[in-house]
């Protein structure tokens, strides 16, 4: 008998695949964009505290990245985005989003001006496809750079100082909001300095290894713990970030309306610049700023720290929301989620979650009191 298997086994590794497994105590592997990367590489504990207590590297090459460029690569995107980037100067990147005619978001990101006339765009879901369709008639070209680079992440209080004994200093000293390719140990690296010590690398395939190599060890000193993507996704449910595909579906992949999200329904503020002449969906989101929105995504807490699952939300009697992301924070013994709620309901409190709770082999159903956090700062 062939030992065969019946059907063909895709398994895509990262560049990084090999130097994150050593790390690994666990085994415990996941799927993002098509890629295995660590769920956990320790215990949750120690990966969360290393994140909010000292610093921490991550293996985020999952990531789509998209290079834009032309004579008219501005004047396109512009037209692309809701935020207006014809300010947004070159070594430097900020947040956007880009609808659909119906103002209905087609996704978010974050967009870097690389130099006059080029511009890389990372984002957590392809849309390459509709870059391509939207872009007819401009002078310009968008292509998928994912596979040319690997993505690594530094993050945690004691970033900066990894960074120091390195010898990165220029990376270092790079204020939030830039990005800049340097020259780290012969290689060109292009680096993005988030808000709350979060810096991300981005070097060439071939480089990657050697660069992790070298944070590693350079980290050693100040407690420098590998991490997963559990506990990433901690981290962005804790800062009430939704994540398309998990807490939303973008217009372009939704079957029902009623799970697409536009900019006025997301927590914090998404920049619509009305001042721009035209948009993707200036229209009808000209329509929506003078209406309250009907639902809400906000960040919620359970104070609870059994064992337990939740996913509707409740005011009195009546279903009023969901909570699509949810991740227990053992710093401070609560469940975090992000839920999408009727914007009534949100008002005046009240809310709770039905939960299951499990205790060896029982299990039951409560109601448990749920809040609406305020968006912590970033870190």
């Amino acid at each position: 008998m062939s030992g065969d298997l019946p059907f063909r086994r895709h398994l895509r590794m990262t560049p990084l695949h090999s130097e994150v497994a050593a790390e690994s105590r666990t085994n415990d592997w996941v799927e993002r964009n098509g890629f295995t990367i660590a769920g956990h590489l320790d215990t949750p504990e120690t990966e969360v505290f290393a994140r909010y207590h000292r610093a921490t590297l991550a293996d985020i090459s999952p990531r789509f990245r998209y290079r834009i460029a032309g004579r008219e690569a501005m004047d396109c995107l512009n037209r692309l985005v809701t935020s207006d980037i014809s300010t947004l100067e070159e070594g430097h990147f900020g947040p956007v989003a880009f609808c659909d005619e119906n103002g209905q978001l087609v996704g978010e990101g974050e967009l870097a001006r690389i130099g006059a006339t080029e511009y890389r765009l990372f984002t957590e879901e392809e849309v390459l496809s509709w870059l391509r369709r939207n872009s007819t008639g401009f002078q310009v070209h968008a292509e998928d750079v994912s596979a040319e680079s690997a993505g690594i992440e530094l993050a945690g209080p004691l970033a900066e100082a990894v960074l120091e004994e390195a010898g990165f200093d220029p990376v270092r000293l790079l204020q939030a909001g830039h990005a800049q390719t340097r020259d780290l140990m012969g290689m060109p690296v292009a680096v993005l300095r988030h808000v709350g010590d979060v810096f991300e690398f981005w070097p060439e395939e071939d480089d990657a290894v050697p660069l992790w190599r070298h944070l590693m060890q350079a980290g050693r000193e100040a407690g420098l713990q590998a991490i997963g993507e559990r506990t990433r996704n901690l981290v962005r449910i804790d800062r009430g970030c939704p994540r398309m595909g998990a807490d939303y579906l973008g217009a372009l992949s939704a079957v029902s309306g009623d799970h697409v999200r536009t900019p006025y329904e997301m927590p914090g503020e998404t920049d619509v610049d009305f001042g721009k002449p035209v948009f993707n969906g200036r229209a009808a989101l000209r329509r929506m700023a003078v209406q309250s929105a009907a639902r809400r995504i906000v960040a919620l807490a359970v104070d609870d720290a059994r064992d337990l699952t939740f996913a509707i939300v409740c005011k009195g009697e009546h279903q009023v929301g969901v909570c699509t992301s949810i991740a227990f924070m053992p710093e401070t013994g609560q469940y975090l989620a992000i839920a999408t709620v009727e914007a009534a309901a949100c008002a005046s409190g009240g809310l709770t979650v039905e939960t299951e709770i499990r205790r060896e082999l029982a299990v039951w159903r409560e109601k448990l009191p749920a809040r609406i956090r305020p968006l912590p700062a970033k870190r």
